[in-house]
């Protein structure tokens, strides 16, 4: 091999050997900057909005005092137990369903998004709250809060109160839990009037009153 060519053949090895260096040390810097970013990011995180778990299509049995006394059901279901107010939450609707000793259904409750506030155990229903006791009653409203640490539910909000035989309108409300006995207040509403074979034809109208609590 003439000189010449010798180091023609040198000049291209150095100069591919040089492209190689080249390219390593920008990918070695690329990964290096990704990194910091990614450890910037953990530093920067807001651990009230990271979840730690994220579940979807929720069916599950929830136990209270050794008992089983809930059925849940919901499309998603995070839970976010970092930071000042531990929580858990149901963008996409939930269902309730609770339980007597003997497996009777107490009551449902439905929601179109949902918060468990854990350290004060207590759910937070949003939009088109429903919830039905078994009397067939249907209680309706845009947020009731269920207090599951005293046993209670109440809203603040406008409730509506629909059974065979009446409707009712209030702009505040509380009830047990398992809804049996409630208070509505500052209500109005229609009483529904059946004749002899038991058909409903007509109705009462209510005046507006402070207070009416029903047991059953």
């Amino acid at each position: 091999m003439s000189s010449d060519r010798r180091s023609r053949t040198i000049k291209n090895t150095t100069l591919l050997l040089s492209g190689a260096v080249v390219v390593f040390f920008y990918i070695l810097s690329t990964a290096s900057c990704r990194r910091s970013k990614t450890e910037v990011g953990k530093h920067d995180l807001n651990l009230d909005s990271a979840y730690t778990m994220h579940t979807t299509d929720v069916n599950t049995l929830i136990s209270d005092s050794g008992l089983v006394q809930f059925r849940m059901k919901a499309k998603d279901w995070y839970i976010y137990d970092k930071g000042a107010t531990p929580h858990w939450f149901f963008p996409n609707g939930i269902y309730v369903e609770r339980f007597d000793t003997l497996n009777h259904i107490l009551a449902t409750i439905t929601a179109d998004t949902a918060y468990y506030m854990t350290n004060e155990d207590l759910f937070i229903l949003i939009g088109h709250a429903h919830i039905r006791n078994m009397n067939n009653e249907n209680f309706h409203s845009p947020r009731f809060i269920w207090d599951k640490r005293n046993a209670i539910v109440y809203s603040d909000d406008t409730v509506y109160i629909q059974s065979p035989d009446k409707i009712l309108r209030g702009t505040s409300f509380s009830a047990t839990q398992d809804m049996s006995r409630y208070s509505i207040f500052n209500h109005s509403g229609d009483y529904f009037v059946a004749d002899e074979d038991g058909q409903t034809h007509d109705s009462i109208p209510v005046a507006t009153t402070t207070a009416t609590t029903l047991r059953q």
